[in-house]
């Protein structure tokens, strides 16, 4: 790469959110660059998540209700792109006597999961009582001990980091470069937009945005002049893999421990649990990020609690993986944070745009609802174009 090397959009980070960014962007024709500091993308975060385009149930909780419908309306618009990739599943979310939601509170949740997807056939559920209920999840290895009730509601699974490189194979296909292995130093910001310099390239573009996930921060501090910090919280969560011995239903569970949400999901013929939320107090953590023997035993407690006759050890362990992602700063428990992408711009900076969190579900629309102001800022009149309609294939 030399300094003779111009482009209209550059996008620093090949996760799912800047991936989505080159498409959407290729897509109204302009120059797009991704740079990577890492040798391929995908790496990180959006490789290391639950498997799951979801409609985002527990978010109802926070009344966070335009999420919720933004997430169910993505989840169906993504079964139709890539039918081979993102797949409704049945998930079972039994009630117990003892459990921190009661069933009315779950039933209430799930009928406004059913109105914001538009009472469609995707967003019902169906609820079971007494002996039903007791049959229905005996069937399913769950612990019938003071069972309430078993609802069963429909959400989505896939592949993530297939899912990502297919949205990078059609980023391509429309003209998206890709350098990977280059890391970015400085940003400064020239008369015609900016100059992107690391040890080993040096590339002008009119629009930068920073997608750099968990490093969102550290690139954002490499803009000349220096902008006000982002004020942002990161969090790793993990997941643990083990061999799928049974005949495992996709089941959304409560910890008995502290009322978290766990996931218990059959996954490419391993049983996945996750996840787990801690804090993370500094960026060296993010260069080590690992599962934790406390969290792995936090996670096989909560499978055991619901399984118990499927009992699990972590002798048994055959694979983790943690991930970290970006929340709003808030004084919140962090599994109550909200998860909107929130974007930092300031005229004083010009044609330079920070993405913060963001959802493997939502990336196409928060992709799309950016474009607008990219267009702005290019002088593009053309009328935009929308990934609606663009099919996602392996």
């Amino acid at each position: 790469m030399s300094s003779s090397d111009e482009y209209d959009v550059a996008i620093i980070g090949a996760g799912i959110q800047g991936l989505g960014l080159a498409q959407a962007c290729s897509l109204q024709g302009w120059k797009v660059a991704v740079v990577e500091k890492m040798p391929e993308p995908l790496t990180q975060t959006s490789s290391r998540s639950t498997k799951l385009i979801h409609g985002g149930l527990r978010y109802l909780e926070q009344g966070k209700f335009a999420l919720v419908r933004q997430c169910l309306k993505e989840r169906r618009l993504l079964c139709k792109l890539a039918p081979d990739l993102v797949r409704l599943q049945p998930f079972y979310l039994p009630v117990y006597k003892h459990s921190v939601r009661s069933f009315w509170c779950i039933a209430l949740g799930l009928l406004c999961y059913w109105a914001l997807a538009g009472f469609c056939r995707d967003g019902a559920f169906s609820v079971f009582w007494g002996k039903r209920a007791q049959k229905k999840a005996s069937e399913a290895g769950l612990n019938c001990d003071r069972l309430s009730a078993l609802f069963i509601y429909n959400d989505a699974q896939t592949d993530d980091r297939a899912l990502g490189l297919a949205v990078l194979k059609s980023a391509k296909a429309l003209g998206a470069k890709l350098f990977f292995c280059t890391e970015v130093d400085r940003i400064c910001k020239t008369e015609q937009g900016f100059e992107l310099r690391g040890s080993a390239f040096n590339m002008r573009s009119r629009v930068v945005i920073n997608a750099a996930g968990p490093w969102v921060d550290r690139v954002h501090g490499a803009l000349q002049p220096l902008p006000k910090a982002l004020n942002i919280s990161k969090l790793a969560g993990s997941h643990v893999l083990f061999s799928l011995k049974a005949d495992y239903r996709h089941c959304y569970l409560e910890s008995p421990e502290d009322g978290r949400p766990v996931f218990v999901l059959p996954w490419q013929g391993k049983l996945l649990i996750g996840t787990t939320e801690k804090q993370l107090q500094d960026d060296g953590e993010l260069e080590t990020l690992a599962c934790s023997e406390q969290e792995l035993h936090y996670l096989i407690a909560v499978h055991n609690y619901y399984f118990p006759a499927r009992s699990l050890s972590a002798d048994e362990l055959v694979a983790s993986f943690c991930g970290s992602r970006v929340l709003a700063a808030c004084k919140e428990k962090m599994h109550a944070a909200g998860r909107e992408h929130v974007v930092w711009h300031e005229s004083d900076f010009g044609a330079y745009w920070a993405i913060c969190g963001g959802k493997l579900t939502t990336y196409r629309l928060y992709a799309e609802q950016l474009l607008p102001a990219l267009a702005r800022a290019l002088g593009y009149k053309a009328s935009l174009r929308s990934t609606r309609t663009l099919f996602l294939q392996k």
